[in-house]
């Protein structure tokens, strides 16, 4: 799938409703400015570019994360003890006089000795999400799962558990199994409540993607009630089609927008008729072959030649071919929303 996805999104209707739907934004992003229908696009557009990266409006600040989320991770597997005590085991306790002394035995035998989690399998188990009967994961010294160890059985040596045993001190084991047990509640509560876990799937189900940051706003129509706003959009993976689909389905509203990554994906989203398209280039299609041959021709490369010697054809030569079928697509969808909202 795609990386960074660069996106252009055009937002039109009815003055009212995209003022109201930003100003929603704007205040869960506890922002002081506000946009009115007395201001034209031109001045709205205006004060949503000048909002620098950590203010510009994103899709979280529609949809704000439920808290369950910003105080559990549960998209990441639960903490291993040594990343847990890396991290700050001290909010809720503080660590006992010793533990100064304590931490300097731990690292000196880190080496030594397995994650905290090991040496009670019973007790702290990794809660998986996608695993509907999880299975015992065994940990390498806090540094992650090791797929060699990862049984549906306890596999350590004695000698490690009796070396680790040794080394915990009762106050911390007991404040480590107050977080085992609040994780697993949060997991428990975010299946209940939201039906699924972790603040990446919430985000995915309601955005489409991790996330989406709007800049460089532009206003390309303000006249009898009616603007359009049109703003650059960046999100991880994917476009965030899901979040565009939720704004056109707001009553007076209506969403286009298209975008791709580097040279290889592209997409268009119609709110009009609701489609969604999208474009991927493959070195097999016709057109391809014809523009590549005419692109070597250009630049007096023998194609054959080449790759008889090297397996291969050049590797710039694609990625000119295919981000030009890109452009070209992406510029007849261009013109065809600004002929239909009455931009050109």
């Amino acid at each position: 799938m795609a990386n960074y996805i660069d996106s252009t999104v055009f937002i039109n209707g009815s003055k009212r409703a995209i003022v109201d739907f930003l100003n929603k934004g704007l205040k869960n992003n506890k922002q002081s400015l506000r946009v009115s229908c007395r201001m034209s696009g031109e001045h709205i557009a205006a004060l949503l570019s000048d909002l620098d990266r950590a203010q510009c409006l994103a899709t979280f600040s529609f949809f704000p994360k439920p808290k369950t989320f910003e105080h559990w991770d549960t998209t990441n597997e639960m903490l291993s003890f040594r990343e847990w005590y890396k991290n700050g085991c001290t909010a809720d306790k503080q660590p006992p006089g010793d533990m100064k002394a304590f931490m300097d035995s731990y690292r000196a035998k880190e080496k030594e000795i397995y994650d905290f989690m090991l040496v009670h399998p019973n007790d702290f188990r990794p809660i998986i999400p996608e695993e509907k009967d999880p299975v015992l994961v065994a940990f390498n010294r806090g540094q992650g799962i090791d797929p060699a160890r990862s049984t549906s059985t306890p596999n350590f040596d004695p000698g490690d558990y009796d070396r680790a045993v040794g080394m915990m001190h009762p106050e911390l084991v007991a404040s480590y199994r107050k977080y085992v047990r609040g994780y697993r509640r949060a997991v428990a509560y975010q299946k209940k409540k939201y039906g699924l876990v972790g603040w990446y799937n919430w985000a995915a189900k309601h955005h489409g993607c991790k996330w989406a940051a709007f800049e460089r706003w532009k206003c390309l129509k303000d006249a009898d009630g009616i603007i359009c706003l049109t703003a650059v959009v960046d999100s991880p993976w994917a476009p965030p089609v899901t979040f565009f689909k939720y704004m056109n389905s707001l009553e007076g509203i209506t969403v286009y927008a298209h975008g791709r990554e580097a040279f290889s994906y592209a997409y268009t989203y119609n709110g009009r008729t609701g489609e969604t398209e999208e474009i991927e280039i493959r070195e097999s299609d016709s057109r391809y072959q014809k523009l590549l041959q005419e692109y070597a021709d250009e630049k007096g490369v023998d194609l054959n030649s080449y790759e008889a010697q090297h397996g291969c054809i050049p590797d710039f030569y694609p990625e000119e071919v295919a981000g030009r079928m890109l452009r070209e697509h992406l510029d007849r969808y261009n013109a065809e929303i600004n002929a239909e909202l009455g931009l050109s």
